[in-house]
């Protein structure tokens, strides 16, 4: 019995000193109340600049309407098409609403994987502003996506489809969700990328006339810091991330968020800590000196609460190393500090919505619904 109490001590320690070690080199992504708060305060400041007329061209987040006026209301019916050009996969969705006369959806989808020659080609789909994540097709920012689309769809003689209107991914989060539950005014996409959009008061928008009533914004909050208003927690990681990524300068805030992003994070920060005899006795491998080798699904597994210790080891022995138990117990540490800033951030552009929306309705208290979709957001334990 001595013995067993021995063993759970030994590695109670061990493992609070291999964290403790973590802590050390990873400080500046752990960010404190008051470093989240004043976040908060900065995103609330960016959002009046993206509504405001005269400030929106210089404004990093764009806060664009959507033309969205309403949530649904359960009285809608019909047979639709959805495309879905999302980070990872092209999504084809079927979708019957409220056949006879209830309120039911029947669904059926489809998932094509989205060729490297299609994200970085050239394209004669698209106004685009542009493009984020690792698209980068050439020949579509600043055209005109829908009639694009109805030229794509006018060649295909066997399909009759009427393009009813373009949404954004948070949009059509928001109002699936809404069909169910009234109280939805917020959409949240933690995926590939990352963005929200949000039911605003019209006299708050000055980029549409009229004061009635509400509209939709798609905030585009990925680009929240291209301005440089987050460099003080931007780390050495997020710098190298953003220089080595097709779009340099571009989408901040997603590149530490986004599942695009997370498990080269991860990558970089062992590389480094390798590199300074911290992990692995200093000893590296090719894998883990080769860009996207990590991917976020394995950031994922490692955090696994039962089994994660487990799927850490066999991990690092696929990137070609030999890792002791200080090293498992560390890499999946890095793995959760990562992963915690993301959701920390995530929540605090969310909390400045939130708080939006309770000041316009000028309530002490605000009861609503947030839908939430997105692969990070699917996959991810914790």
């Amino acid at each position: 019995m001595l013995a067993v109490h021995l063993v759970a001590f030994y590695f109670t320690k061990l493992k609070e000193d291999q964290i403790k070690k973590v802590d050390r080199y990873l400080y500046q992504m752990r960010l404190s109340d008051d470093t989240l708060h004043d976040v908060m305060t900065r995103f609330q400041a960016e959002m009046v600049k993206g509504l405001g007329r005269d400030t929106n061209p210089t404004a990093a987040v764009k806060m664009l309407p959507t033309f969205v006026r309403s949530l649904p209301d359960g009285s809608e019916k019909g047979e639709f098409l959805a495309l879905d050009l999302g980070g990872s996969k092209f999504k084809v969705l079927h979708v019957k609403v409220a056949e006879e006369g209830k309120q039911h959806v029947q669904m059926e989808s489809q998932f094509y994987p989205t060729p490297k020659e299609i994200i970085q080609g050239s394209g004669t789909d698209g106004v685009l502003f542009s493009w984020t994540k690792h698209f980068k097709v050439r020949g579509v920012q600043q055209t005109d996506v829908v009639s694009n689309l109805c030229k794509a769809l006018r060649k295909h003689k066997d399909i009759d489809i009427e393009v009813l209107a373009l949404v954004n991914d948070t949009v059509g989060t928001m109002m699936t969700c809404g069909y169910d539950d009234q109280r939805c005014e917020v959409g949240v996409i933690i995926g590939t990328g990352t963005n929200a959009c949000y039911m605003e008061e019209m006299s708050n928008i000055d980029l549409v006339e009229g004061d009635e009533g509400r509209m939709c914004i798609n905030t585009e909050w990925g680009a929240f810091g291209d301005d440089a208003s987050l460099e003080d927690i931007r780390t050495e990681f997020d710098k190298e991330i953003d220089s080595g990524s097709i779009n340099p300068g571009k989408q901040l805030f997603e590149k530490m968020i986004s599942g695009l992003y997370l498990g080269e994070l991860v990558r970089l920060i062992l590389l480094k800590m390798a590199r300074k005899g911290l992990l692995f006795s200093g000893k590296l491998s090719t894998a883990l000196c080769t860009k996207g080798k990590i991917e976020t699904r394995h950031v994922a597994a490692m955090e696994k609460n039962k089994e994660g210790l487990r799927n850490t080891k066999e991990i690092l022995k696929e990137l070609g190393l030999d890792p002791s138990e200080e090293d498992c117990i560390a890499v999946q540490h890095v793995c959760t500090i990562v992963s915690f800033r993301s959701a920390n951030l995530c929540a605090t552009a969310l909390a400045a919505i939130l708080t939006r929306l309770r000041e316009n309705k000028k309530l002490a208290r605000l009861r609503t619904t947030v839908g939430i979709d997105g692969t990070l957001y699917k996959i991810h334990p914790q």
